[in-house]
């Protein structure tokens, strides 16, 4: 009974959410069964008291208390709830969308044939819609539906050349355009991370004439999603970049948090792609649009990778009492089941950087790491704390385990290869002669020839070590 889905479904409402879908169970409009409704009083009963919920024979005898068990029953009861449960959320999120709820609502009236009503309606639905300062995919889509709301009327009781046919278009391209970026930039980004090829349709036919099709040529939107496509796409023009950066900082206003941790996702690893290859300078632009997203607060409730790569980067840029901070104002806010990971490894690299080193490898090895690549890079800072705190036997150890995770897991992308040449080149150096300047030479420049600052300046200083 713990594990199944009505229950699952019901430990994730808010207090506030359980008392209106209470009344909702008990409305006869709804729901006209009773077992449902002790069903829901019993599970509110078990939650107040802090006890885990019971089996489904247990269930059975507080609801049918005279009854011979009957699984059939309790099944049914739990299936209804959980249906009436689901449309409660779909109405809750409903009542959300004002604007929706009026363009649907214009469609009823325009059906009945009340022009007035259907009128009024749609005068009201503008005056929402252009209240809000967003101008994203969400706002052409809704422009589109009351447009073509519109067209459809005036087919029906305009006899004039202006029906609205141009504005459905251009609103129809705004809105296509601006979805086809979301999306594209997204793959685009996964492609620099894992080692997958994603085919963007027509999207770069239509770039290459976007300043000539008149309908999103001067769009801020799209020029802002345009401008985050290239800077991922092209890591080797800096100008790309810079020309996003100004875009995002400019036009923040237009888009949703949710697009906005796009944007700053994209341009955090835009500036990692060159921070890779030595550009220095990078490394504070990734740590500047962090803040900027924190402070815009679109991280109230970021993923696992924005988390570690806020911290990672904050690391580089030596803010340690800013990593402190932040880990315990955001770690908690992660979904649960990373929460401990997380929080784990952030606080053992922090660790690592202020040199504790047990306490740094306290929190790496009471951590379950389940992604492969936060499992990498617990593997690589218990590499580095072995070197530095000289437990070589231990470090030769590590290093073969860690070389056959690493070859076994393909998927990591370029991480594989990156890992490979750091293990190669740690075997080297804890095999190297301190004494023999012309091998501490010839593997220093072998190090500086690969192209990754990410571990290539701490190899170095391994050397010197």
């Amino acid at each position: 009974m713990r594990n199944s889905r009505l229950l699952e479904l019901l430990d994730t409402l808010e207090l506030r959410e359980l008392k209106s879908l209470k009344k909702w169970i008990a409305s006869p409009f709804f729901n006209q069964r009773q077992d449902v409704i002790d069903l829901f009083d019993l599970y509110l009963k078990y939650k107040k008291r802090g006890k885990d919920f019971p089996d489904k024979e247990s269930v059975f005898k507080q609801l049918f208390p005279k009854q011979t068990y009957d699984d059939h029953k309790v099944r049914l009861a739990m299936s209804f709830l959980n249906r009436l449960v689901e449309r409660f959320l779909v109405f809750q999120e409903n009542e959300k969308k004002e604007a929706t709820k009026k363009l649907t609502l214009a469609k009823v009236f325009k059906e009945k044939n009340l022009d007035k009503h259907y009128l009024q309606t749609i005068k009201e639905t503008k005056s929402i819609i252009q209240k809000s300062e967003k101008r994203n995919a969400e706002y052409y889509r809704l422009i589109y539906d009351l447009k073509t709301n519109e067209l459809e009327y005036n087919v029906h009781n305009k006899r004039t050349q202006n029906i609205g046919i141009q504005e459905v278009l251009d609103d129809l391209d705004a809105y296509y355009l601006l979805e086809k970026f979301n999306y594209s930039t997204t793959a685009i980004s996964h492609q620099k991370v894992y080692t997958t090829k994603y085919d963007l349709g027509f999207l770069p036919y239509i770039l290459k004439e976007k300043d000539n099709i008149k309908s999103i040529k001067n769009n801020p939107a799209i020029n802002t999603f345009h401008a985050c496509h290239l800077s991922i796409l092209d890591t080797e023009n800096s100008d790309y970049y810079f020309a996003f950066k100004k875009l995002l900082f400019k036009n923040a206003k237009l888009f949703s948090d949710k697009e906005l941790i796009y944007f700053h996702l994209g341009a955090a690893i835009s500036c990692t792609s060159r921070h890779n290859r030595g550009e220095e300078r990078f490394t504070l632009e990734v740590q500047e649009i962090h803040e900027h997203a924190i402070q815009l607060g679109v991280y109230k409730n970021l993923n696992q990778f924005i988390f570690r790569n806020v911290v990672t980067f904050g690391l580089h840029n030596k803010k340690y009492q800013w990593v402190e901070d932040f880990i315990n104002e955001y770690g908690p806010r992660l979904k649960t089941k990373h929460q401990d990971a997380m929080i784990a490894w952030t606080r053992a690299s922090l660790a690592y950087k202020r040199k504790e080193y047990k306490k740094a490898l306290t929190f790496l090895q009471e951590a379950k790491f389940e992604d492969l690549l936060h499992n990498l890079y617990a593997k690589i800072t218990m590499m580095k704390i072995y070197f530095e705190t000289n437990e070589i036997e231990v470090l030769q150890s590590h290093l073969k385990a860690m070389e056959t995770f690493t070859r076994r897991h393909p998927q990591i992308g370029y991480h594989q290869q990156l890992t490979l040449d750091m293990i190669l080149f740690m075997r080297k150096i804890i095999t190297l002669n301190p004494y023999d300047k012309t091998a501490k030479g010839k593997l220093r420049k072998e190090i500086e020839a690969i192209n990754n600052i990410g571990w290539k300046k701490w190899l170095l200083e391994c050397i010197e070590e």
